[in-house]
């Protein structure tokens, strides 16, 4: 839907950009638990859950495509 690629866009662009030129192996877990916390403590907890579901989405599709 037009609405939820714009939502995802916003997502990414605000909280994920730094996140987008990055291997998924160079990304550890703890630094996605500091991320959703941070983003929580400035946007509060719907948007922390919301980036985090978008980044599961992308890991699951890349891994459903064999790209990881």
């Amino acid at each position: 839907k037009p609405k939820t690629l714009r939502e995802f866009e916003r997502i990414h662009d605000e909280h994920l950009a730094t996140l987008a030129n990055r291997t998924l192996a160079g990304i550890s877990s703890d630094e996605l638990a500091t991320m959703h916390v941070g983003i929580g403590e400035k946007h509060g907890h719907t948007m922390a859950n919301r980036s985090l579901q978008l980044i599961r989405t992308v890991i699951n599709h890349a891994k459903k495509k064999h790209y990881c």
